[in-house]
């Protein structure tokens, strides 16, 4: 049954590849490169697919912890930890709160509706633009986040590969 749901959903590496993208796109043409920057960019790809854990705890998918809201609770709780582990609030609170923004935007695009804003909004919302099952769609975003990574760290160190 696990299997089953897991298959309902943007897969992982589609979840991986849009958080790359956005957060690294927009860092990227902000020009906004730093070691923080980095390691939150890669915290929000790692919590991305934070929300899909309502599969292995067996419980409704696309349910709680498919709300803006859980994320912000969870971000809090991690937030906690990383700044009693000495790294900061924000370093822990900061990715989750994204890679659960993008993770729900993502799950958006596909034909199973959800709601986001629960328990705020009980309407169900989907853009039904393609099956989240579709690993065209899942490999073209991982494709396209990673190549969005790697010209970030190319501007990053300094090489910019789109010469005036």
């Amino acid at each position: 049954m696990g299997e089953l749901l897991f298959y309902l959903c943007m897969d992982r590496d589609g979840h991986l590849g849009m958080s790359l993208l956005i957060y690294f796109g927009v860092m990227y043409l902000a020009n906004q490169y730093s070691n923080e920057y980095l390691i939150i960019g890669l915290l929000t790809a790692f919590f991305s697919s934070l929300p899909d854990i309502d599969i292995r705890l067996r419980i409704k998918h696309r349910g709680i912890t498919h709300s803006i809201f859980t994320g912000f609770l969870i971000g809090v709780a991690i937030g906690y930890l990383f700044h009693y582990s000495g790294l900061g609030f924000n370093m822990g609170f900061i990715p989750v709160i994204l890679g659960y923004t993008f993770h729900l935007l993502g799950d958006l695009f596909t034909y199973q509706p959800f709601k986001p804003l629960y328990p705020l909004s009980h309407i169900n919302i989907s853009f039904k633009l393609f099956r989240s099952d579709n690993r065209i769609v899942n490999k073209m975003f991982l494709v396209a986040g990673s190549s969005i990574f790697v010209l970030y760290i190319y501007g990053k160190i300094g090489l910019d590969i789109f010469l005036d």
